[in-house]
């Protein structure tokens, strides 16, 4: 059960990977192998170190450090929602379609930086939740890349729809686990 959380948790805070992917692919553009690494290795290093800060605070103020967590997962929530309810691209997806790795994954890894704080609030070792964050990121950019360009028809499948979800429901589940601590 720890393990499929914590795959849940990387992929969930990853979702952001997948939108820049599905973008990607829907213009048609190519999916560099380089820029998903940066971008992946950029998100395991703030959820490699997050998780730790996670642990930390967890052992010094619980409610604090899960509500944090709470409020940046929503906040995220807020951006993707936004961003559909405007119909505007988020400005993820136009960096992506940029080809700028190191400004993409800077905005990219504050969702695995929550994702890394909730880890360590849940236990999990750092090295784990940085590699499942790795794996997550990777592996769901090029899934929203094939997924783009396979033509997925976005009034049916809008990705921005199902991050704000995604966030939403981590954010309220990390502030009631807070306020019910």
């Amino acid at each position: 059960m720890a393990l499929l959380h914590l795959v849940l948790l990387s992929c969930t805070s990853s979702l952001d990977n997948f939108v820049v992917g599905v973008t990607l692919g829907m213009h048609g553009d190519f999916l560099p192998v380089k820029l998903n690494a940066i971008i992946s290795s950029a998100n395991a290093f703030g959820a490699l170190a997050s998780t730790k800060a996670g642990v930390l605070l967890g052992q010094a103020a619980p409610q604090l450090a899960g509500a944090a967590a709470g409020l940046i997962f929503l906040y995220l929530a807020g951006g993707e929602a936004v961003g559909w309810w405007t119909n505007e691209p988020s400005s993820l997806s136009s960096l992506a379609l940029k080809g700028d790795a190191w400004k993409l994954a800077l905005p990219m890894t504050l969702n695995n930086l929550a994702g890394g704080v909730a880890g360590g609030l849940s236990g999990y070792a750092s090295f784990s939740m940085g590699a499942a964050a790795f794996l997550a990121s990777f592996g769901l950019m090029a899934l929203g890349h094939r997924t783009g360009k396979l033509g997925a028809d976005a009034s049916a499948l809008d990705p921005r729809l199902a991050a704000t979800a995604a966030f939403a429901t981590l954010g309220l589940q990390q502030l009631a686990g807070a306020l019910g601590s």
